[in-house]
């Protein structure tokens, strides 16, 4: 008999007919906070004998966990493809095991019966429950018709994805842009964003926190920043609920401005980024304190910490040269002070290019393998999709692999272009077939613009369960997931816009698609349309005047809720306005050009 947590056996059987009043003395151990989570019926003494009548109806399966006394018990019941669940436990048995032992007996039976998968609803604050069930395996398939409810469905099909890990990295970068941006994000933009990449398969989570947006209690400075890691905590905390690994992120070497500007001896002789990194060796007590508020406060809702390396920036001083005994007292400092907290690991960005002295760093030899060794024990690795070398050593090495998928947000220049819809679905597939050759254990996508680029990540995620599944297909789910109607035409509309950058799409006709079709995630459909518009007449007024192109790009964007953003701080004077958006309206037609003449 299988135990549970408490060390005690348990027997999980089928319900019988005789049953009805050891299933109504189980009811009356299920508190009336408790009970509210569950719908389906009355715990009276009636009720009880009820369900147990019901023991050999052929559409209904029911089981329950038995030691002197009933202490749960759980059914499905329907003939169709996805027959609804039901489960209930005694308060003092939750968190035993109880739950997963008895819908792991429904989840058998139902697959020895021929269903497809199981259906379930659940209460959206049973935080519990929702854990329960996204760690089986269920996945959100939209809002149900009641208030504050969610549809959950388990497919038996799915149930041995093609890559075990499945991430997103959600890159809070401050560009100061409304809605576009996770940066200005409130919570119920993030949870809205979480169920999207839950429903898609998506089951780890990684916050990174940009240096100006360090919290340090006591500095002033940085007291501006306590409401940004209030919302990411629960945001974490709500990821998690749903099933996911929740990660927190950090550079190794990195301080707010302030300090940087205060402290001129200490400044990195930089690579990369400037004005938020420190010399390691000169500077780590001033680095240090920050990064070690970020696992004090968030070591409760967060399954561990990545260190980022030579993102921003890494010092190149004589004290620094040798990267190697840096980076291994860097990742010796966070792992001491996490302790049994979390577990660490960290992204190995620019370790080739150090390794093999390029970019002013000095030849590492036995870099790669000097990091993976201060890094044994790790859950799992990160490394930059154009480092094959390096997530071939890490793979040999026994690390879990999670490539790195850059090119969904690249930075370089073009990130300011990442408003524009640019879904990239051949790349999606390419990139998880090459993947799935070299044996990574997942993917983790680079997401900065959530509310324009869903639609790609959510193609991101059902790709590395079903590797074989059309954008098409996938996307009609989506559409179905959003509840728009009919969804195939949100699916043709996004295959328009990807399609058009390769000119082989109509943005017109995909402006059309989208138009009419609304429903409970308008924002981000409404979002997805809007930079449609712009992308559209950027590619009309490419030999237009820039002025003129710059008033209609403007006054398209002035009643958008995605691009209200724009007006948050640098356009509150019209004058500052036109200069500002005529700059992005030249990047973005230069963008454009480069990147059709590059897929033609």
């Amino acid at each position: 008999m299988p135990e549970l947590k408490d060390g005690g056996a348990v027997r999980i059987r089928r319900l019988r007919e005789s049953d009805g009043e050891k299933l109504y003395e189980l009811f009356r151990h299920i508190s009336r906070p408790s009970r509210v989570f569950f719908a389906p019926y009355e715990f009276t003494r009636a009720q009880a004998e009820a369900v147990a009548a019901k023991a050999r109806a052929t559409s209904f399966y029911c089981v329950v966990a038995e030691r002197t006394s009933l202490l749960g018990y759980a059914w499905f019941d329907g003939e169709g493809e996805y027959p609804a669940v039901g489960i209930a436990v005694a308060d003092e048995c939750r968190s035993l095991g109880v739950g997963p032992l008895l819908l792991r007996a429904l989840i058998e039976e139902a697959a020895r019966r021929g269903h497809k998968g199981l259906f379930l609803t659940v209460i959206e604050n049973n935080l519990r429950a929702l854990r329960l069930y996204s760690r089986l395996g269920f996945r959100l398939c939209g809002e149900c018709a009641m208030p504050a409810q969610l549809c959950m469905r388990l497919r038996f099909d799915e149930q041995r994805p093609a890559f075990p890990r499945r991430g997103t990295y959600a890159h809070s970068i401050p560009w100061h842009l409304g809605k576009m941006t996770t940066d200005t994000w409130t919570l119920d933009d993030w949870k809205w964003y979480l169920k999207l990449l839950q429903a898609a398969g998506c089951n780890l989570l990684k916050i990174y926190i940009w240096p100006n947006q360090f919290h340090l209690p006591g500095q002033p400075e940085t007291e501006k920043n306590r409401w940004r890691y209030e919302v990411y905590r629960e945001a974490l905390r709500y990821a998690r609920a749903l099933g996911m690994e929740a990660y927190v992120a950090f550079s190794n070497n990195t301080a707010p401005p302030h300090v940087w500007l205060a402290h001129p001896e200490l400044r990195a002789t930089e690579v990369g980024y400037r004005g938020i990194t420190l010399c390691w060796n000169r500077g780590k007590h001033q680095i240090v304190p920050y990064q070690k508020y970020i696992i004090d406060y968030f070591a409760d809702v967060a399954d561990g910490f990545i260190v980022w390396f030579a993102d921003p920036g890494l010092c190149v001083c004589e004290r620094c040269r040798d990267q190697g005994r840096v980076v291994a007292d860097s990742l010796e400092t966070y792992a001491t002070y996490l302790g049994s907290r979390g577990r660490l690991t960290a992204c190995l960005w620019w370790f080739e290019v150090m390794e093999e002295g390029k970019w002013g760093f000095k030849r590492h030899p036995g870099l790669r393998v000097r990091t993976l060794r201060a890094l044994e024990g790790a859950p799992f690795v990160i490394v930059d999709e154009r480092e094959r070398k390096t997530r071939a050593m890490a793979r040999r090495a026994g690390f879990d692999v999670l490539r790195f998928a850059f090119f969904l947000d690249p930075e370089g220049g073009t990130e300011k272009c990442n408003c524009l819809p640019y879904p990239k679905f051949d790349r999606i597939g390419a990139a998880v077939e090459e993947s799935l050759r070299a044996k990574d254990a997942g993917l983790i996508a680079y997401r900065l613009t959530p509310y324009v680029q869903f639609a790609s990540d959510w193609l991101f995620h059902r790709k590395q369960i079903k590797p074989g599944i059309s954008a098409y297909d996938a996307l009609v789910e989506l559409g179905t997931v959003l509840k728009l109607d009919p969804p195939a035409d949100f699916a043709h509309a996004l295959l328009e816009i990807d399609g058009w950058w390769s000119a082989r799409g109509d943005l017109g006709r995909a402006i059309r698609l989208l138009e009419p079709l609304g429903g409970a995630h308008d924002l981000a459909l409404r979002s997805l349309e809007g930079s449609t518009r712009i992308l559209k007449l950027l590619a009309e007024g490419k030999d237009k005047p820039v002025d003129g192109l710059v008033t209609e790009v403007q006054e398209t964007m002035l009643p958008m809720p995605v691009f209200q953003g724009f007006t948050l701080e640098q356009l509150w004077l019209a004058s500052r306005s036109r200069a500002f958006l005529e700059q992005r309206v030249r990047w973005w037609l230069d963008y454009i050009e480069a990147e059709r003449g590059r897929k033609r």
